[in-house]
């Protein structure tokens, strides 16, 4: 371990998702690092957010109101680099806060950055203040190759998404029969979701579901069949004890994405131990072993529906995927394990920079 200091690492972020729970996403972070090591958050983002809308009631201004609130961001930043007595920097959200934009004001504070959308999402054009890291995390396996033409030479650290355990967990009694559950709106296969909803519903009397989705869907002509049928359940705006239920209860949760990284709902199905089809995208192989999660090949529709109607004839094997589930998460995905992980990098970071000097 290295030395102890007043604050070993500054958090930097913006405020939580509005359609994340109090006991989901990333900003859990810090809480579960600060078992390990002492630290500081910060909200800068917050200010910027401030800043804008306050522009916008000031007449004549409003074509110049984004970079003026960049810069009055910078340079708060840049003070808050300045006067942190932390020897380590993360920023938690490299690809949706700014903080990126002005991570070397102090070139003697080290900036590490949490980069959560996949490689696939990125423009050549938003790796440019990303180069000046130094370093990056990226929450899945292949991103660490992937990234290396957007960032240069600029290290590069995989570790996992985290979930809270001890909140999302299984509870002790059956799961619904026939009922399927799909949650989230980034990046899912709506062509697949609407394709396997209306293909099940039509080749069975019984089998239900669960939709978790954005409420965009509702105004999409392709589901205007399914918004008012009697077995579909629709879900917006849902609290955390409601999200929960359903995992632990549905049969399992289909989870067609086109691409991504780390996935809210994957990691909390597993913690509730609610079985997985998933297609094959790049951030799946790290979150779930073949006994927990079923994976097709992205896009085909087919698949996904072959093997979930397979997995509902298939009730033994649904409760061992179930347990498998749990195991996983408890013992890979815990905040309490990804923390430590987490710190591994920071203390790797401070390492390597220790011995360039």
């Amino acid at each position: 371990m290295l030395p102890d200091t007043p604050s070993p690492v500054l958090f930097a972020g913006h405020s939580k998702a509005t359609y994340y729970g109090a006991h989901s996403g990333y900003d859990l972070l810090p809480t579960f690092v600060g078992q390990l090591w002492t630290y500081t958050e910060a909200r800068p983002y917050k200010a910027f957010i401030s800043a804008t809308n306050s522009l916008k009631r000031i007449p004549c201004v409003h074509k110049y109101q984004l970079p003026i609130a960049r810069g009055l961001y910078r340079r708060g930043v840049s003070r808050l680099a300045r006067t942190t007595q932390a020897p380590l920097i993360h920023g938690l959200w490299g690809d949706f806060d700014p903080f990126t934009l002005s991570q070397r004001a102090s070139r003697s504070v080290p900036v590490i950055s949490t980069l959560h959308r996949p490689r696939s999402e990125w423009k050549p054009i938003e790796g440019r203040p990303l180069s000046s890291l130094s370093a990056a995390i990226v929450l899945y396996r292949a991103g660490v190759q992937e990234f290396k033409d957007l960032i240069g030479d600029v290290p590069i650290f995989f570790t996992r998404y985290g979930v809270d355990t001890d909140f999302f967990s299984p509870v002790a009694k059956p799961r619904e029969r026939r009922r399927l559950l799909c949650v989230g709106r980034y990046l899912r296969d709506l062509i697949m979701i609407r394709e396997v909803v209306t293909y099940l519903l039509s080749h069975s009397d019984d089998i239900c579901f669960d939709l978790v989705l954005s409420p965009a869907v509702l105004k999409d002509s392709n589901f205007t069949d399914l918004t008012t049928h009697p077995r579909i359940s629709w879900h917006f705006q849902i609290n955390d004890e409601q999200l929960r239920e359903l995992y632990q209860t549905s049969s399992l949760m289909f989870h067609p994405l086109v691409d991504g990284g780390a996935n809210n709902a994957l990691v909390e199905a597993l913690a509730c131990g609610c079985p997985v089809v998933s297609t094959a995208y790049n951030g799946v192989f790290d979150y779930g072993s073949p006994e927990c999660v079923e994976i097709v090949p992205l896009r085909d529709i087919k698949a996904m529906i072959l093997a979930i109607d397979d997995l509902l004839k298939a009730p033994e094997r649904l409760r061992l995927m179930s347990e498998a589930s749990r195991l996983f998460a408890l013992q890979t995905l815990s905040w309490r394990i990804c923390a430590a992980n987490h710190v591994a990098i920071y203390e790797e970071v401070l390492k390597q920079l220790q011995a360039q000097e």
